[in-house]
């Protein structure tokens, strides 16, 4: 069975990119191409049954003119393959009007010929749409008005002819028109939905832009001018012990500004580079996270546990999905609760028909309920005590939906959190 994508394929040359807008309509005359095809075929067939063969090599004409047009249009020449469709269109819709009964419908396709050729050249041919409307005009004038038949006399047909000829004239009619008005209701309402997002975008950005020189006003100054204040203490005092906890100090607000800029550029890298897909082994992934946060403040204390099979792959972004697991089992550990004794981290997996869900659960401190569905928001602290920039799970959540999928959380104050990502699946999971 032939796919859509492999018959849109055999309209266009796949190994070419277009633009979308491109894209569609080479496509749209790829279609009307076809049915010109089977057009001509149709009327072949009502022709010969009905014993009228004087109209044959015409239809033949049509045929060939639209493979002409088909092979153009694989071949990338957008306004070769529209002048040679719509010149063929035109004349041979005048050739048969020109010795039509008004009553077979044959001057339908004057009106279908000029649509056609405004939705083919578009706003970029314009004035080539307009001038085919012209030549459609000024053909069913020479037709209807001057009676002006060059090719073929006037023929008088059946009674049953010509209700047969009407009916087929109509219904091609109608679904070349019905062709051409799904096409531009498709593009308009694509468009319109880009324009949304667009918009929602844009307002976004300028309220993470707002947010964010807000917050650097403040996390990236302060640091700063607690690093002077050390620096001139230092300078200042003699006492060695003094001095060296002046450095001691200065370095812990330089890894505070490190980690800021480094969730920034995590931030920037997030929205700016493509997706890389590739086949991963999860929970080589996960140990490959855990290895890099086991000298971080505390990992020693909490036991660690990655519930997952070790043949359980998924087809994602490496680099991202790397950046959404450090933020969470980081977070696991740096929230933790030094009241308790038995302190873990559990990395568990949860799998549906189309989705795959990795679950990060601890028995932490826990989130406040007032505090919950505010902390995946930018620069968001659910703690004044809290070290963080207030961008980890605001990353988390903006890179969970560049990879299609979604960030929840389940916490209780003083119990603990769960915090589940959930991607879609598309490739097979368990691998032997």
């Amino acid at each position: 069975m032939v796919t859509k994508s492999r018959f849109w394929d055999f309209l266009i040359d796949p190994s070419k990119p277009l633009p979308r807008s491109v894209y569609k309509k080479s496509i749209l005359r790829g279609q009307l191409s076809i049915l010109s095809i089977l057009v001509g075929i149709t009327y072949i067939v009502i022709d010969s049954v009905n014993g009228v063969y004087l109209n044959i090599y015409y239809y033949a004409f049509l045929i060939v003119a639209s493979l002409i047009t088909l092979v153009l249009n694989k071949q990338n020449k957008p306004l070769a393959a529209n002048i040679t469709f719509l010149v063929l269109m035109n004349l041979l819709v005048f050739v048969f009007a020109s010795s039509d009964t008004y009553r077979s419908g044959v001057y339908t396709f004057f009106i279908v010929s000029s649509i056609t050729g405004l939705t083919l050249c578009g706003y970029e041919q314009l004035k080539l749409g307009l001038f085919f409307v012209g030549v459609s005009v000024f053909l069913f004038v020479l037709a209807y008005v001057f009676k002006y038949s060059p090719v073929l006399p006037r023929a008088d047909f059946s009674e049953t002819y010509i209700t047969l000829y009407f009916t087929a004239n109509f219904v091609v009619s109608i679904l070349v028109v019905s062709t051409l008005l799904y096409f531009l209701i498709e593009i308009n309402h694509h468009t319109e939905n880009e324009l949304i997002q667009n918009n929602e975008l844009l307002v976004k950005t300028n309220q993470e832009l707002d947010r964010f020189v807000y917050s650097a006003s403040h996390d990236l100054r302060s640091p700063l001018s607690s690093i002077l204040g050390l620096v001139e203490i230092a300078k200042k005092s003699k006492d060695p012990e003094e001095i060296n906890m002046c450095l001691n100090l200065i370095q812990d607000r330089v890894k505070v500004q490190d980690s800021f800029i480094y969730e920034i550029i995590e931030y920037a890298r997030n929205n700016r580079m493509n997706i890389h897909e590739e086949l991963i082994n999860l929970k080589l992934l996960i140990f490959e996270v855990i290895d890099q946060l086991v000298y971080m403040q505390g990992a020693s204390e909490v036991d660690i546990q990655v519930i997952i099979d070790e043949n359980t792959f998924i087809h994602t972004d490496k680099a991202r999905l790397t950046s959404v697991l450090t933020n969470l089992i980081g977070n696991a550990i740096k929230y933790q609760d030094k009241m308790k004794t038995n302190r873990f981290v559990r990395i568990g997996l949860l799998k549906s028909a189309t989705h795959l869900s990795i679950t990060v659960e601890d028995n932490g401190q826990g989130i406040q309920p007032k505090f919950q569905e505010r902390i995946f928001d930018m620069f968001f602290r659910a703690s004044e005590n809290s070290k963080g920039s207030g961008l980890g799970l605001f990353i988390v959540k903006e890179t969970t939906s560049k990879l299609g999928g979604t960030v929840s959380l389940q916490s209780e104050y003083g119990k603990g959190s769960i915090f589940t990502v959930s991607l879609p699946i598309q490739q097979p999971l368990n691998l032997a």
